[in-house]
Formats: structure tokens, C-alpha cells, sequence
């Protein structure tokens, strides 16, 4: 499992009957990553629900893993709070 290059060994076998959110466990296991943030991704797809064997994972193959970050942007060009819509703002720039 590759996090900006950072390699995450998670151990399964193709025939086994594993869920996907065991890869999602492993992870949060050894590095605290909450599963809810995890998008683990392989030959291009993300992985939802099935087991590893539905997606032919194998033992030692690339899986990617990206994090969905909670939060936004707290600027007061934002919009978000603070009562300022997309109109006022664009106003301020002219």
C-alpha cells in the first residue's frame, strides 16, 4: 500500500475471503489513519465493498491510498461563514 510513496505493508492472500475494509483496518492499525478518511485504490478503481479476491488483489501488489480530509477552508474569501455569499465577494474584487 503506497501513501506519497511511502510503502504500508498490508498482508493478505487472493483467496481468501478478506472485506476491503480489512485493508482499510491494517492501515488505521499501523499508521492511525481513521478508515472513515481512507480510499484505497487499485489498477485505477476504488475499492467499496466486496472482498479482496472480487478485485484479484495479490500478495505484494500496489495498492494506493488516498486521504479524504474533513474541514474546509476557514478564509473569509471562502464564503463559508461569516454571512459573505459568492456575490458580495465578487463585488469586493471590483
Amino acid at each position: 500500500m503506497l501513501l506519497s510513496g511511502e510503502r504500508i505493508p498490508v498482508t493478505i492472500k487472493s483467496d481468501e475471503t478478506h472485506p476491503v475494509d480489512f485493508i482499510k483496518r491494517e492501515v488505521f492499525e499501523k499508521k492511525g489513519f481513521p478508515i472513515c478518511q481512507q480510499k484505497v485504490l487499485f489498477t485505477g478503481r476504488e475499492l467499496l465493498d466486496g472482498t479482496v479476491s472480487d478485485y484479484g488483489l495479490y500478495n505484494n501488489a500496489n495498492v494506493h491510498l488516498v486521504l479524504s480530509l474533513k474541514g474546509g477552508m476557514f478564509h473569509e474569501s471562502s464564503g463559508k461563514g461569516h454571512n459573505y455569499s459568492v456575490s458580495s465577494f465578487k463585488n469586493n474584487l471590483n
